[in-house]
């Protein structure tokens, strides 16, 4: 398994990628570019993972830019949602950015998190 990996596509409709898989230490995924009109974005925490184990400091930062070309894994862009022990999830709607990309910004316990993405357009459910 490796970051941005698409995990099911039914285009035009819906894409779900893990933006990080098994982030134990601080790090970030790659940038994913977002098929153009899928505004909706929604974020969350794997239903098997954890952010922390025992912690309540990780969080896990979403960012985004609208470059023409794909960043270098090592740019960060702006935060547009944060997701926190308490707050696993979170969601983005009319979204006019081209990438996005997960980073696990902080945490003391080495638990493995996984971030999927799904990414859908405004008028779908």
């Amino acid at each position: 398994m490796s970051n941005g990996r698409i995990v099911t596509w039914y285009p035009p409709v819906e894409v779900n990628v893990a933006m990080l898989e098994s982030q134990s230490a601080t790090g970030s995924g790659p940038w994913i570019e977002v098929p153009a009109g899928l505004t909706v974005w929604s974020f969350a925490v794997s239903s098997d993972t954890t952010l922390e184990e025992g912690a309540s400091d990780a969080t896990v930062d979403i960012m985004v830019l609208n470059d023409e070309t794909k960043p270098a894994s090592s740019t960060d862009g702006p935060i547009a949602a944060t997701l926190t022990v308490s707050t696993p999830s979170a969601g983005i709607t009319q979204s006019a950015y081209r990438w996005c990309k997960a980073v696990k910004t902080a945490g003391t316990t080495p638990a493995g998190v996984t971030v999927f993405g799904r990414f859908t357009p405004a008028s779908s459910p």
